[in-house]
């Protein structure tokens, strides 16, 4: 008998991993309907983890807690035994953001502290101060992302805080377009990730305006991790050509369409 797993990341603004599961399972045993099929719902980490556990052997259940704008927000968290599964985009990410007005100089991810044993919000929601050498406080937001980035030169964070606080630096850059990313296991003995920051954009599909600039950085990276410099370092200088010819998506400033930058971007490969 043939045996099939189907195990699929959610399909985002549409359907859950699990959704997708058991509707691609159905399509298959319509198909052939003698196969053995197996699912198993995945997630990449950020949102729709609580709802890929749940899938499985994890329970929902709600907390109360501070949302990004200091206000309380109901949040769902996967529970199996002792281990609860936290979703920060479920408790500070954007969609939590009333009428999703952007507030990097305010935001707060405190609302993670009250549910974990790590990160700044942790400490602050038990009353402690956080400030910098001079003893100015640092306040309870990305606030010393956006003031004072020069001061900063490598974060060390837990996940759910490393990547919120990774948008916010691409944005910073300029767009989270530009802004590629490597999730490295320095031992090689799993396998590492490459994507550009920005995640999908299922709101912009089609229309031209993706700006393909961290995709391409992010294979650079893939490139330096299995030791190819020279191609990698190649592959910057195209990047830094492109973008210095002023061929540029709408994100930074430009009008070029995503089409038009991938073609500057292989020419310039090409040259």
């Amino acid at each position: 008998m043939v045996s099939v797993l189907i195990s699929p990341d959610k399909f985002k603004g549409s359907l859950s991993a699990d959704e997708a599961a058991r509707a691609l399972e159905r399509g298959l045993l319509e198909a052939a309907p003698r196969i053995q099929v197996d699912r198993l719902a995945l997630s990449d980490g950020g949102e729709g983890s609580v709802a890929a556990a749940c899938a499985g052997r994890f329970s929902p259940e709600k907390i109360t807690v501070t949302g990004p704008n200091g206000r309380s927000v109901t949040a769902e968290v996967a529970v199996h035994g002792r281990i609860v599964l936290i979703e920060a985009a479920a408790i500070c990410g954007l969609a939590m953001l009333p009428g999703g007005r952007k507030m990097p100089l305010t935001a707060t991810s405190r609302g993670i502290g009250q549910t974990t044993d790590g990160a700044a919000g942790m400490l602050q929601s038990l009353g402690a101060m956080l400030a910098r050498e001079d003893g100015t406080p640092i306040g309870p937001g990305g606030a010393k992302f956006v003031l004072r980035p020069e001061d900063l030169s490598v974060v060390v964070a837990s996940n759910l805080n490393a990547d919120i606080l990774s948008d916010l630096g691409g944005a910073l850059a300029g767009s989270l377009g530009l802004a590629a990313s490597a999730n490295l296991n320095p031992e090689r003995r799993f396998p590492s990730m490459f994507e550009p920051v920005h995640g999908s954009g299922p709101d912009i599909a089609g229309q031209g305006l993706a700006n393909p600039i961290g995709a391409v950085g992010s294979a650079a990276l893939m490139l330096e991790h299995f030791g190819l410099p020279d191609q990698a370092a190649r592959l910057n200088k195209v990047i830094e050509a492109t973008t210095g010819a002023g061929i540029l998506t709408r994100d930074v400033g430009g009008t070029a369409t995503t089409d038009d930058v991938v073609k500057a971007l292989t020419d310039a490969l090409d040259a």
